[in-house]
């Protein structure tokens, strides 16, 4: 009697070791898949102009895609403005809006909100969004 009290013991500690075990692995495997999409979120909030100019060069994107695009790009500082002109660092900036206002998805509404949000961003910059969405919109026209 004591033999079979002792071997369902071991039994059923090699049993709950078992368990326990796969829980534990399974909470390790569940933490490391939170980690990767917290990573994947952290790059994508990093996404420098050339790739926010290069997803909004797509024809094929959608009005919400257009507008989650001008949210990242307003992210974005417009480098300083040294006197008149406007740096070729900055042309990269102007180049989206221009963009965004010619693209055949995009609507009044996401023009107006970027070229709003754009202009409180970046004061000194306020007649030149003006000129490159003006620019973006007479290419829509001719398309």
């Amino acid at each position: 009697m004591k033999i079979t009290l002792i071997i369902v013991l071991i039994i059923f500690f090699i049993l709950l070791c078992c368990v326990l075990g796969y829980f534990i692995f399974k909470l390790q495997d569940s933490d490391s898949h939170v980690k990767e999409e917290n990573n994947n979120q952290n790059t994508k909030k990093q996404n420098t102009i050339t790739d926010v100019l290069e997803l909004v060069s797509d024809d094929s994107l959608t009005r919400k895609e257009l507008f989650l695009l001008c949210e990242a790009f307003l992210k974005h500082n417009f480098p300083s403005k040294n006197g008149s002109g406007v740096p070729d660092s900055a042309k990269e900036y102007l180049n989206f809006i221009l963009l965004i206002a010619s693209h055949k998805n995009t609507d009044a509404k996401i023009i107006s909100f970027l070229n709003t949000e754009a202009k409180k961003k970046n004061p000194e910059y306020a007649s030149d969004i003006e000129r490159y969405e003006s620019l973006g919109l007479q290419q829509r026209k001719k398309t």
